[in-house]
């Protein structure tokens, strides 16, 4: 079955392949107009002739513009002249012959034998047939005879620059035809961006945070987030000045301890001067009767009760200034099961006991002081704590501690003193993304189903925390963003190979695609390549 495809002036090859690929005739004449851009070179021809063959294509030319016809019969495509309903013929077929042929030889050029006996014959035998018997011929491109030219010099200077500008034309429409076959067939690259609808869910949030949760739950009013309860203890030690000595009576040691029933949900009371017993076995007493709240039963797990008491040191001297302790026990209760259950924890030093000799700092002095020693151990502290952040841990504002634990003066009444300080940093933390997987189950029944988490927005309110514990309550509130769950490469089956009018269509017609954008690293192209890896989907 044969078609004739009429083909505009400015279209080019990219037309004229698409025109002959997409026909679905065995035999295609493309018609091409005269001065159509495809006569500047004659590799477009080389290319409709190579894309014929790969599409099974018988081609032919037909044209009026005898350059046209001329490409054509170079890249061996038959070519009609429609006026003349023939087979136009190369241009060396046409160009008269010359008394004298050259030819290149390896240093320049030189002149072939002349013509033989025979075609001198054939051509006086055709020059006697009278001109009204001949048949007429068609001119395309001819060339004055050597014996029109001035001498044969300038026939041959002329001869090497028409060579030297057909090498250069060549190598010129190489290129050109390198870069159109990179284009078109080697580097087509697609990208595709796709901005998805999106919905946002609210949300305003009491999470309560200790390192006693075995994982992260979620309940109707609240978030339970497994914590970490993290110290850094450090010391310094540096000279300072305005050293002041007094002599006073000795002085016990003083504190508040935090005291736990984990016994059971009734209340337990202790009696004025109770002991409580620190590591290294100093002792101190309460100074009044007090009640231990019971503990509160939480999902059938006992959360103890507790009390601050303030105690004393049962002996007088510095040697019971001592810093937090994590457990402070009743020797009352010993060999019973009380013993284990009661117990007590100290969030800061005992401070205050004292021999009878009072050692101050002045702070209005030059140099280092008390205040300055104190606050740069801090500041060291604060470097330590930006070490373990790094690892993924948040910390809430005011889930930080800091407290001195430990002061030592060596007074000289000479020089300078020593002033050596211990402390400890505290604070309580937990991952951020645990919280935000916590956030998305307690939303995603509102965003809907087959939704998954884009970003969440989180405010954190003041938090309070309970270093004894290790352990804190805070508000949360802020935004969640859901978009629909979709795994975008598979898409990319359904639209190798399609036009981008195609493509565009479609997606826009997914019910969860707010917008789309295609790209081409080469603009001139109008299909998704059919090769996956240079199609290049993303999501916005």
């Amino acid at each position: 079955m044969e078609k004739k495809i009429f083909l505009e002036k400015n279209d080019g090859l990219e037309v004229a392949v698409e025109s002959l690929i997409e026909t679905k005739s065995d035999t295609v004449i493309l018609n091409v107009p005269k001065d159509s851009v495809l006569g500047r070179s004659v590799n477009n021809f080389h290319v409709l002739k190579r894309e014929g063959n790969t599409a099974g294509k018988a081609l032919m030319i037909e044209s009026v513009d005898d350059h046209i016809l001329e490409l054509a019969s170079l890249a061996t495509i038959t070519a009609i002249n429609p006026v003349f309903k023939k087979t136009e013929r190369a241009v060396s077929d046409i160009i008269p012959r010359a008394a004298v042929i050259l030819k290149k030889s390896t240093f320049g050029l030189e002149k072939k034998e002349t013509q033989t006996k025979e075609e001198v014959t054939k051509e006086k035998e055709e020059s006697e047939v009278p001109p009204s018997s001949r048949t007429p011929a068609v001119t395309f491109y001819t060339q004055p005879k050597l014996s029109e030219k001035a001498n044969s010099n300038f026939s041959v200077e002329k001869k090497v620059i028409n060579k030297t500008m057909f090498i250069i034309g060549g190598l010129v429409s190489i290129g050109v035809f390198l870069f159109i076959y990179l284009g078109w067939f080697v580097l087509p690259k697609a990208s595709i961006v796709i901005t998805m609808r999106q919905k946002a869910v609210q949300f305003d949030e009491t999470v309560l945070v200790s390192q006693n949760y075995a994982k992260t739950e979620v309940t109707d009013s609240k978030i339970l987030l497994r914590g970490q309860l993290v110290s850094s203890n450090g010391n310094i030690s540096l000279p300072v000045s305005g050293v002041k000595q007094a002599e006073g009576g000795a002085t016990n040691a003083r504190g508040i301890i935090k005291v736990f029933n984990a016994y059971g949900t009734t209340p337990q009371k202790l009696v004025a001067t109770t002991r409580f017993q620190a590591p290294d076995g100093k002792i101190f007493r309460t100074q009044s009767d007090i009640v231990v709240p019971g503990g509160i039963m939480v999902k059938g797990v006992l959360k103890p009760g507790s009390i601050n008491v303030d105690v004393v040191a049962s002996e007088a001297g510095d040697s019971y200034n001592l810093p937090p302790i994590e457990k402070w026990v009743i020797p009352g209760f010993k060999g019973t099961p009380r013993y284990e259950k009661f117990y007590g924890t100290s969030e800061s030093a005992m401070e205050g006991g004292g021999s009878g000799v009072t050692i101050a700092v002045s702070s209005s002095t030059e140099g280092e002081t008390e205040e300055t020693v104190i606050e740069k151990l801090r500041i060291s502290l604060e470097e330590k704590k930006k070490i373990v952040n790094t690892v993924g841990l948040k910390v809430p504002e005011g889930a930080v501690s800091f407290v001195v634990t430990k002061k030592d003066l060596q007074y000289s009444s000479s020089s300078d003193s020593l002033l050596y300080v211990e402390g400890t940093l505290r604070e309580i933390g937990f991952s951020e993304e645990d919280l935000k997987s916590a956030i998305f189950e307690q939303t995603k029944e509102e965003a809907g189903e087959k939704m998954r988490m884009r970003v969440v927005n989180i405010s954190y309110g003041t938090s309070t925390p309970d270093f004894s514990a290790g352990s804190l309550s805070m508000k949360i509130k802020g935004s969640i963003i859901f978009e629909e769950d979709i795994e975008v490469d598979s898409l990319k089956p359904l639209i190798l190979g399609k036009k981008t009018d195609e493509v565009r269509s479609y997606i826009l017609s997914l019910p969860w695609v707010e917008s789309a954008k295609i790209s081409f690293r080469f603009p001139w192209l109008s299909r998704i390549p059919t090769n996956p890896e240079k199609v290049e989907l993303k999501l916005e």
